[in-house]
């Protein structure tokens, strides 16, 4: 990845999501460190595919570490959402054909990483297509266009949006006559290697980054 006058790509990360009339509540991570030799902006770009669009209820919280000492960070932003610690919301922004900035951090130096969590209502007044995608550059302005090809992925990094929020599981029974011998050990894995959430959201032919839908999770 190369800085936009040296050009590569300002683009670190895109994704595009359909929404129907009315209010989606959206949140969005951003974790990054500053490799480009220099302080860059680190940046969100959003806009909408056609109609009116409100972002209201804007929420964030971004820190910046030093030293690979990200556990700490991600500690914090985890207790963020886990416990809705939030700061007061920031002011609305609307949302059209050209993309506007909700949120950036400025000036993040060389070897810094920067880190957030954002949450934000998004109202539409008819069915669009929310366009969303985290810029790196040297300034303020929204850097290259929306469907310039995502930072070259070196395989670790984890992008795009996961479409579930809801994990169901059988159980099995129980029985409440008094056990002889040794109890039962019962055994449940969650992302197991190979397992049935693996084979979901598998990698299909024609999708660099996972499924067809999108999701580069």
């Amino acid at each position: 990845m190369k800085d936009e006058n040296g050009s590569s790509t300002n683009t670190l990360y895109r994704c595009e999501i359909e929404l129907a009339a009315g209010t989606t509540r959206v949140r969005v991570f951003v974790w990054h460190v500053n490799k480009l030799g220099a302080p860059r902006v680190f940046s969100l770009f959003a806009r909408v595919s056609s109609g009116s669009c409100q972002i209201t209820d804007r929420r964030v919280i971004s820190m910046r570490s030093y030293g690979g000492n990200y556990a700490a960070t991600g500690l914090c932003l985890a207790k963020v959402h886990l416990w809705s610690q939030w700061d007061a919301a920031l002011s609305d922004v609307s949302l059209g054909a050209t993309e506007s900035a909700i949120w950036q951090q400025a000036q993040v130096s060389d070897n810094q990483l920067v880190a957030a969590v954002m949450e934000f209502d998004v109202v539409l007044t008819a069915t669009a297509t929310l366009y969303l995608r985290t810029t790196v550059a040297s300034g303020s302005g929204a850097p290259g266009p929306w469907d310039q090809i995502p930072a070259v992925d070196p395989g670790q990094h984890v992008r795009g949006y996961w479409p579930f929020r809801q994990l169901t599981m059988p159980g099995g029974t129980i029985d409440v006559k008094a056990l002889q011998g040794d109890p039962p050990i019962r055994t449940i894995q969650v992302a197991a290697d190979g397992g049935p959430e693996i084979a979901a959201f598998a990698q299909y032919p024609g999708d660099t980054y996972g499924t067809e839908r999108g999701n580069r999770g």
